[in-house]
């Protein structure tokens, strides 16, 4: 008999708070390290860029990004405080320095400057949006005419165990449906690739902004 994984667990994959969220948030980190470490590699920017880890959580993944950028600047953003909390301490000298922020807010609400960002990573959120469309938008936003954004997250239909992503935590849409989601944004295609990442099927999509000179 398979056991389904409890609401309140899962709802502390998308915002972990307390104790259990900061565990949570840990376990996270190394189950994801995979895919992390595969999206900073498809991450093209000059040594002085901006970029953006939307949903940051852990804050592990700005770490291999301000290695990509050492005149430049990465801000993380995640609505989970105790998340931030892990991320704080993790970046504690690059946010000392200057070269690292974090904000508290959801990605529909960037304290981000109009096109300021040259590069917009997110792994791993898109299954907590209800309105993608609208975060989309907000990425086209911040992002410069230039700059890409990179998507990473498991497809509708990549043999997913819905017990241990119960909806309506998680709502797992098709690649069709973000990219369709993405050009009402204002943002097209560039390029797209499944990979086996920790023995889950992940796509990665890559966006720009749709109105290039």
């Amino acid at each position: 008999m398979r056991v389904r994984k409890p609401l309140f667990i899962a709802r502390q994959s998308a915002a972990p708070k307390g104790l259990l969220g900061s565990l949570i948030a840990n376990i996270m980190a190394r189950e994801t390290a995979n895919e992390n470490d595969v999206a900073i590699d498809l991450i093209q920017v000059s040594t002085d860029a901006m970029i953006l880890d939307a949903g940051t959580g852990h804050g592990r993944t700005m770490t291999g990004l301000l290695d990509l950028v050492p005149r430049g600047k990465v801000i993380g953003a995640d609505i989970s405080k105790s998340a931030l909390a892990i991320a704080a301490r993790r970046l504690e000298a690059p946010i000392r320095d200057g070269r690292a922020e974090l904000h508290h807010c959801p990605m529909q609400l960037l304290p981000v400057a109009d096109q300021s960002v040259d590069a917009i990573l997110t792994v791993h959120t898109l299954y907590f949006i209800d309105d993608l469309q609208t975060v989309l938008a907000e990425f086209r936003r911040v992002l410069k005419q230039d700059g890409r954004v990179l998507l990473v997250f498991r497809p509708d239909g990549a043999e997913i165990d819905r017990d241990n992503f119960p909806a309506p935590v998680f709502q797992f849409r098709s690649a069709e449906t973000i990219r369709n989601q993405a050009v009402a944004a204002g943002l097209q295609q560039t390029a797209f690739e499944l990979k086996s990442c920790g023995g889950r099927i992940v796509a990665f999509m890559q966006l720009e902004a749709a109105d290039q000179p």
